[in-house]
């Protein structure tokens, strides 16, 4: 199992839908490109602080919307799957922690 596929960060519920799903958008859109994930990280504070109303990202699997309110996942694939609903921290975290890896 490959580090990204065991990916853990602070606040990790492990067997959390969201939360796996979460995961799974890190792996498949964010990948091991660090730029990708400063980038997100860099999106996720200009929102969290108000200097962007909201931010998407439609990727390979996933299309991640954020507002100051909450992060939504989206399965660009599966169109009968629901969307995630996160609050904006735990997807802080997450990003954070994958950047961290990638590092």
């Amino acid at each position: 199992m490959s580090q990204s596929e065991r990916f853990e960060w602070p606040g990790r519920r492990v067997g959390d839908a969201a939360h796996d799903q979460l995961a799974a958008f890190l792996r498949m859109d964010i990948q091991r490109d660090l730029e990708w994930a400063a980038d997100l990280c860099a999106e996720i504070e200009a929102v969290s602080a108000g200097r962007a109303p909201s931010w998407q990202r439609v990727g390979n699997a996933y299309c991640l919307r954020i507002t100051r309110e909450a992060a939504e996942l989206e399965d660009v694939i599966d169109d009968e799957a629901p969307v995630t609903r996160l609050p904006l921290a735990e997807l802080r975290a997450a990003a954070e922690a994958w950047r961290a890896m990638l590092t």
